[in-house]
């Protein structure tokens, strides 16, 4: 990849643009399909690891995962949680119609892939640019935590109001 980062990066984000669409828009086949694709994914990143461990060089591939793993897996989880959100409209609608029901999570299935398809762009430039560098694997641990906890922060702290301006809800919608 060091030898042509512009044509990996684009490589990588087309793959990861793929597989998080596939996770996503496979809920439509009432949530059996994004359930799949996460089981699948995570037993072929499982079985990778586990085989080049046994080769003895997993720490080398964990090495090249870590920069870019957290937020490229986190959008993962979060496109199958946008397709089981489509799956569930179409599964347990409640008191809507199927296409109300539809229309309401699908908006915020949407939001949510809107959000992946930014973070996959930070994802993808730090696997085509930073994990196959030769730098010390400390930065690249550096960058997964720096960045997993910049994105966990936004996730859990976005939308909320200033608690000590008095306001009796914490939650902005």
């Amino acid at each position: 990849l060091n030898e042509a980062n512009q044509v990996g990066a684009s490589s990588i984000f087309t793959h990861n643009i793929q597989v998080t669409i596939y996770t996503f828009a496979f809920g439509a086949l009432f949530g059996v399909g994004t359930l799949f694709f996460l089981a699948f994914n995570g037993a072929t990143i499982a079985s990778v690891l586990a085989l080049t461990y046994r080769a003895g060089f997993g720490n080398d591939l964990l090495t090249f995962m870590v920069g870019h793993g957290v937020i490229e897996l986190s959008c993962i989880f979060i496109a199958g949680g946008a397709g089981l959100l489509i799956g569930s409209a179409l599964v347990l609608p409640g008191d809507l119609s199927r296409a109300d029901a539809l229309k309401s999570r699908g908006k915020d299935a949407i939001r949510l892939m809107m959000g992946v398809a930014v973070l996959l762009v930070v994802a993808g430039t730090i696997e085509g640019f930073i994990s196959p560098a030769p730098i010390d694997p400390k930065i690249k641990y550096s960058i997964g935590a720096i960045t997993g906890l910049a994105m966990y922060s936004y996730l859990l702290l976005a939308g909320r109001r200033d608690v000590a301006r008095g306001s009796s809800d914490s939650v902005d919608r």
